[in-house]
């Protein structure tokens, strides 16, 4: 039975769009859209649409805005209360806010993609339709569907509600595929490392392309990369060739390939070849830094530069966070090489936000572009929400500064894990933030967190953060003092539960 939609809140709006002039209206689902098998890695992977929420920040940033946020599972009026009232404001303009926002929950904390709750609700696809209908009539501008990343899914999503896909069309993805990029790098003229262009789908051919590599590059440590459906790491895998004998190569990858990911086998894995493809890349060896850089590709303004991060990688290539800005050391070499990859993929017709990522190898000392994002990243929302909760000089394209001149730091972190916290309550949260200078954002000191991944609290005793600060390390300091909060919370509301009632 399909879960019900929580459809109030288009009725305000449908309220708002009646009563003003001159709105554009957003509709999102930022569903990730990821393989079933990579959605689930990780804890609390597939409440992870609640990321998107950033787009909701923007109704207080840009006044002529309208949103309606779709999220299952819900997370809650609180949150939402919050998230509005992060840029502080009068009565009037927190009312005004209100009616340009709607959070269309579904009552549904299954394991499957946001946009197959969303459309196998016929009735809520209606209704969907019904407002955008409704804003068309009235005048509005329809800016179309936002998402996290595009997919079949999300195209048909988009038709049924009458509107355009505000992400690349899905026809253009396999530029995002590891066999895309690697042909992008080399159209473009970018540095990345010596490894094959198309995908292999069997033992034998990925043994071949890899041998044949082999006496051209030499023999050692090569990674294999199921070209497409996974991310932070989880469909790569390594493995030492000795010889450019085909048979010997196939037995190496046969016998020795060795997954990176924590729980792939490696007949799992080469089942994963077998039904999507890979290519192979040289190992970079050495790594000492993975940057990332993010633009905003337009149909009518061309490539928006946002910033380049350093990622926070894992022993396994599983991303953790990010941290801006990144190591000045190698920063403008990034946005240089970057801007390459942007200028070709809007060449091709992408659109909306896309990232590069890069290694930088130690020994020698040298920078490889390694794969497209043609999606959102996991940057991407506490770019967005730094961008939209401060106020910013931001005339310099890919660079965060305060309109007094000082640079703005950040670092962002999905994986704040405290177990004491299971079963708390968002509103108590909040109210601990609230009661907590150092912590609740100061758009004018430029200080303090913003949380994500709200859903996953109470169920798993996890969030996610952006902490901004002046400096590295203070935005260090407010991660830990984050999760202090976090345990404290989880123990006060422990000890609570353990009270006797009055009689």
């Amino acid at each position: 039975m399909t879960a019900r939609a929580r459809t109030e809140p288009l009725d305000r709006l449908d309220a708002t769009l009646g009563s003003r002039s001159g709105l554009r209206l957003r509709l999102v689902c930022p569903s990730q859209e990821f393989s079933a098998k990579e959605m689930s890695f990780g804890i609390g992977r597939w409440l992870s649409s609640s990321r998107g929420l950033w787009e909701s920040l923007r109704v207080a940033a840009e006044p002529d805005l309208a949103v309606v946020m779709l999220q299952a599972p819900a997370v809650g009026a609180d949150v939402e209360d919050f998230l509005l009232g992060i840029v502080p404001s009068d009565p009037a303009t927190a009312a005004d806010r209100r009616a340009r926002h709607a959070l269309v929950e579904i009552d549904d904390d299954g394991d499957r993609h946001l946009s197959e709750k969303v459309l196998d609700d016929p009735g809520l696809l209606r209704r969907l339709a019904r407002t955008v209908t409704l804003a068309r009539r009235a005048g509005h501008v329809v800016e179309g569907l936002a998402c996290f990343a595009s997919s079949p899914r999300m195209t048909a999503l988009a038709h049924a509600l009458g509107t355009d896909l505000l992400e690349t069309d899905a026809r253009l993805l396999g530029w995002g595929h590891k066999s895309g990029g690697r042909q992008l790098f080399r159209a473009s003229g970018v540095p990345h490392l010596p490894g094959s262009y198309v995908p292999d789908h069997d033992v034998p051919s990925l043994a071949a392309r890899l041998a044949g590599l082999v006496r051209v590059h030499g023999s050692g440590r090569w990674v294999v990369k199921v070209d497409h459906g996974f991310g932070s790491g989880h469909g790569n895998a390594f493995v030492t060739v000795g010889s450019d004998r085909q048979y010997d190569v196939e037995q190496e990858l046969r016998t020795s390939l060795r997954p990176m990911g924590a729980g792939v086998c490696r007949t799992e894995f080469l089942s994963w070849v077998a039904e999507v493809g890979a290519v192979v890349e040289r190992h970079a060896g050495d790594v000492i830094g993975h940057p990332s850089a993010l633009a905003h590709l337009s149909r009518t303004a061309g490539v928006e530069f946002l910033g380049v991060h350093d990622q926070l990688v894992g022993a396994a290539g599983d991303f953790l966070g990010c941290r801006y800005p990144a190591r000045p050391e190698y920063r403008d070499a990034v946005e240089r090489e970057a801007l390459k990859v942007f200028t070709a993929l809007a060449t091709r017709g992408a659109s909306g936000h896309v990232g590069v990522d890069f290694l930088v190898a130690r020994s020698p000392a040298r920078l490889y572009t390694t794969e497209v994002n043609l999606r959102q990243t996991g940057s991407t929302h506490p770019h967005r929400t730094v961008r939209t909760v401060l106020p910013l000089d931001l005339r310099t394209p890919g660079r965060l500064a305060t309109r007094d001149g000082r640079a703005v730091c950040f670092h962002a972190t999905d994986s704040v894990l405290s177990p004491t916290c299971r079963g708390v309550s968002t509103a108590s949260l909040i109210a601990a933030l609230r009661a907590s200078p150092r912590l609740y954002l100061d758009r004018t000191a430029g200080r303090g967190v913003v949380p994500h991944l709200w859903p996953a609290l109470g169920r798993f005793g996890k969030l996610g953060v952006t902490a901004i600060g002046r400096s590295a390390a203070e935005c260090e300091q407010l991660v830990t003092e984050f999760g202090e909060l976090l345990h404290d919370l989880g123990q006060s509301t422990a000890r609570s539960s353990r009270r006797p009632s009055s009689p």
